[in-house]
């Protein structure tokens, strides 16, 4: 592509400069598509309702509506409700560790069985959780 004489070109949208007629680069298919309208308000439509859905699914799952995190505080509450989930998620994994490894060690060494559960009953009244 050669200088065009006003020391930048302008791109029309035949995708020619306005100036001396070269053509563009190439740009990536979405960007083509974008210039236009009807796909630009389609893509938005389809955008909306993805959040949407994300957000009514996080909703029935009662994750909070606010967190009002790092991510919302950048214009994304689904990011800050998304990180409750995942933590949720580690949560409980962590929890089932600990208790496939309870079953491993009751089955290891069952004469244990009455203290463990002893433990168990104090936590429980003590509200911790295993």
């Amino acid at each position: 592509m050669s200088a065009c004489s006003t020391g930048g070109h302008l791109f029309g949208a035949d995708d020619r400069c306005l100036h001396c007629g070269d053509s563009a680069p190439q740009i990536p298919e979405f960007l083509r598509r974008a210039r236009e309208p009807d796909w630009r308000d389609a893509e938005i439509v389809r955008l909306q309702a993805f959040k949407d859905y994300v957000h009514a699914r996080l909703d029935a799952a009662a994750i909070p509506t606010h967190p009002n995190g790092e991510h919302s505080k950048a214009g994304c509450r689904i990011g800050d409700r998304l990180d409750i989930v995942v933590a949720a998620l580690e949560e409980g994994a962590i929890h089932a560790t600990a208790w496939r490894t309870l079953g491993y060690v009751l089955g290891k060494f069952p004469e244990l069985s009455g203290v463990i559960m002893d433990e168990l009953r104090l936590l429980e009244v003590l509200g911790e959780k295993l």
